[in-house]
């Protein structure tokens, strides 16, 4: 049995980009949620796709670096992977994501707001011309005649 330090030190390196490629991932997953409103069953597909692709990463690494055996160190670089990414990145990410799904909740709330104001006028003015126009028409019968 032969152990190639180069292949290790790939595995190492390789699975510590796993493990931040797969919190990105998860941050993705994670801002598909809230657009979802937490919804249960999106969050266990979600978490299913995540688990499924990161188990499949891991398999490709395992079998291209060390023949198929599993090493356990591979998982603690991919988890550290994961952590620094959450921790940097993926905080600031949060934290950009947010601002813009509050922007924009803001900008659709006022977009809202203006059509349901343009859908009101309209109503108030086809309403007075419909007044107008049934007013005129009782008008030529004469005061009290459109009482019968």
């Amino acid at each position: 049995m032969v152990f190639n330090v180069q292949l290790a030190q790939k595995l190492v390196f390789y699975s510590f980009a796993c493990g931040a490629l797969s919190g990105a991932l998860y941050g993705v997953f994670a801002a598909i949620r809230t657009l979802l409103k937490e919804n249960a069953a999106v969050t266990f597909v979600l978490d299913l796709l995540f688990c499924l692709l990161f188990s499949a990463a891991m398999c490709v690494l395992f079998y291209n670096c060390t023949n198929g055996r599993i090493r356990l160190y591979a998982f603690a670089f991919a988890a550290c992977g994961f952590v620094i990414y959450r921790k940097t990145l993926g905080k600031l990410n949060r934290v950009l994501f947010e601002r813009a799904h509050r922007s924009a909740l803001r900008f659709i709330a006022s977009a809202r707001a203006a059509a349901t104001r343009r859908v009101r006028a309209s109503r108030r003015a086809l309403y007075s011309r419909f007044a107008y126009r049934r007013g005129l028409k009782n008008a030529k019968k004469g005061f009290g005649a459109h009482r019968t």
